[in-house]
């Protein structure tokens, strides 16, 4: 299972992506893998850059994700993109339902059609069918974080293949552990005008919160989206750092006397580290800073 995280930051500028990184080989197996659920869409030096956060069933969603990339312009306009999505995930599940509940039963598609408009339409036969495909169900649900005219957008799209908006709200979060992320975001009154290290923070803070969920791995990934660039993937000793604060501020009593004690002595460190991998992802400018500062 899962928890991702998707969060528009500097005015809507800017799109930080995080997700854990466990994988579920069935109720009884999980373990923090060498996968991301952080996804590229199209090329990896794409700019602007549009990615998928997925949850749920990996094959199908990395089906999804092949499907949305024969689309050469997804990803650069919100409702456009949604509607590719929405068709994409309603093709594959036509397809699923087909090798999965009419392949065995020796029919196709076009056959089972056939019998919804003959006589044996209220067969028990058929009727047993028509309760199996409609009980059907894919666990798959995928964020898609893009630009259009350089201001970021997030959608998401599921069971049974509609896309929803998530862009007026400025974050979203999928998987196991989303009730949890997501009330973490809305207690730390996560905003489209926090800065990008600010909303790295939030959104590493709310996966962080969502562990408590047993299915949520401890291990993670995170991106930073701008429009002017590539994706930026968030290096480990950036997400380290964010670990440390996170571990200090969280994980002793108040009232302990210990509290605090490594935070004060190394918190300077810390935000150095955050702000130098802030100015890293600024837009390199077309006039020297002495030129700026002489003005």
């Amino acid at each position: 299972m899962t928890v991702c995280v998707a969060a528009l930051c500097s005015h809507s500028k800017a799109i930080v992506c995080v997700a854990d990184k466990a994988v579920n080989f069935n109720q009884y197996i999980q373990w923090d893998a060498d996968a991301s659920k952080v996804l590229t869409i199209g090329k990896a030096d794409r700019k602007p850059p549009c990615v998928a956060l997925i949850s749920g069933e990996e094959d199908f969603s990395l089906d999804l994700v092949a499907e949305l990339e024969k689309e050469a312009t997804f990803g650069q306009a919100l409702r456009s993109s949604m509607t590719v999505a929405e068709n994409a995930y309603k093709r594959l599940l036509d397809k699923r339902i087909e090798t999965d509940v009419l392949g065995p039963k020796l029919l196709t598609r076009t056959d089972y059609i056939a019998l919804l408009g003959g006589p044996s339409v209220n067969s028990s036969y058929v009727q047993g069918i028509g309760r199996e495909i409609s009980s059907y169900e894919v666990t798959c649900g995928v964020l898609i974080c893009g630009f259009e005219a350089d201001r970021g957008f997030i959608f998401h799209v599921g069971f049974p293949g509609r896309a929803r908006d998530c862009t007026h709200t400025g974050f979203a979060t999928i998987g196991s552990g989303s009730a949890m992320a997501l009330s973490r975001m809305l207690q730390a009154e996560a905003s489209r005008s926090d800065g990008v290290v600010n909303c790295l923070y939030n959104s590493f803070d709310a996966k962080a919160s969502a562990e408590i969920i047993g299915t949520v791995g401890g291990a993670w990934d995170a991106s930073i989206l701008l429009p002017w660039r590539a994706q930026k993937k968030v290096p480990y000793k950036i997400r380290t750092v964010a670990e440390h604060i996170w571990d200090e501020a969280m994980d002793i009593s108040p009232l302990s006397p210990k509290f605090g004690v490594k935070f004060r002595k190394n918190i300077r460190q810390w935000k150095t580290s955050l702000v130098a991998f802030g100015k890293v992802l600024e837009p390199k400018r077309s006039v020297s800073q002495k030129a700026v500062r002489a003005r």
